[in-house]
């Protein structure tokens, strides 16, 4: 039901002719990048990989905020019984561009035709511009499998939780904006999320493709006003969608992420160095 209402966010947010503000961490897409894992008909226990990627998208209302960033990783995966499991530790360092809100005017055709009542506009746009933003973190999971004779195998059911730690003056910025000043203003360092996800994945010869679906959202609530200036309480969802290639010991991948209010894509690759 909660991804059905982001949906509904999205449609809406595109829409909307007043300007609302919505400051969450940048880490809301940007915490469960692709994991790869050794297939079961590998015959690999465990390895260790390392992991790049880049990401880039939008946040806030109509995604007006952009930001870019290189998301980096290290992690142990092991294959035991119908299970798998990972954990390991993360990173990463970026920029986001807090953009300005501009009047509709004789003199700015092009603006906005107002900015609601629950943001402080003037105060936004003294403050605004390119903030930096960064992460230390850590995660792990576990997968339910079912194999194929053809080597390929269905991650029936995953599990995944991630806990990071904010850094960068983005942060700064919005634990300084009082709580008048926006919609929803994240001011917590700490991001503890919780997704689950399924996994298809087909081999030919030495080539393995997968797509893998994920949903999951932040385990925290965040105090907020509605559109009518209402005190409200918001979280952090997402539905992560991801496709694969893999050949030898290297994964590329592809990974499309929406959220409440936010949107991006990884590029980025994962190389087992040693088993």
């Amino acid at each position: 039901m909660r991804k059905i209402v982001t949906c509904i966010l999205l449609i809406t947010l595109f829409t909307s002719c007043a300007r609302y503000a919505y400051y969450q961490s940048p880490l809301h897409t940007n915490t469960h990048s692709y994991k790869t894992i050794p297939l079961k008909s590998e015959n690999k226990p465990a390895a260790t990989y390392a992991s790049v990627a880049v990401t880039t998208g939008g946040a806030n209302e109509k995604l007006k905020d952009g930001y870019v960033g290189v998301l980096g990783s290290g992690y142990r995966a092991h294959n035991f019984g119908s299970f798998q499991a990972f954990y390991g530790i993360s990173g990463s360092w970026g920029n986001y561009k807090v953009d300005s809100f501009f009047r509709h005017s004789r003199d700015n055709p092009g603006g906005n035709r107002y900015v609601a009542n629950t943001v402080n506009d003037s105060l936004i746009n003294r403050e605004a511009g390119r903030k930096s933003w960064g992460s230390v973190g850590g995660y792990a999971g576990i997968n339910l499998v079912k194999s194929f004779q053809s080597g390929g195998e269905w991650r029936v059911l995953g599990a995944e939780v991630s806990w990071t730690h904010e850094l960068g003056n983005y942060f700064d910025f919005r634990r300084k904006l009082p709580d008048t000043a926006a919609n929803l203003i994240d001011r917590s360092r700490h991001f503890l999320t919780f997704a689950v996800s399924t996994e298809f994945i087909g081999k030919i010869d030495d080539v393995s493709l997968s797509y893998k679906i994920a949903c999951g959202g932040s385990l925290r609530k965040m105090p907020g006003y509605d559109k009518q200036g209402k005190p409200t309480n918001y979280t952090s969802d997402f539905l992560c969608q991801t496709l694969t290639l893999t050949f030898n010991r290297t994964t590329f991948f592809g990974q499309w992420n929406i959220g409440t209010y936010a949107m991006g894509f990884h590029i980025g690759a994962n190389m087992r160095i040693s088993q």
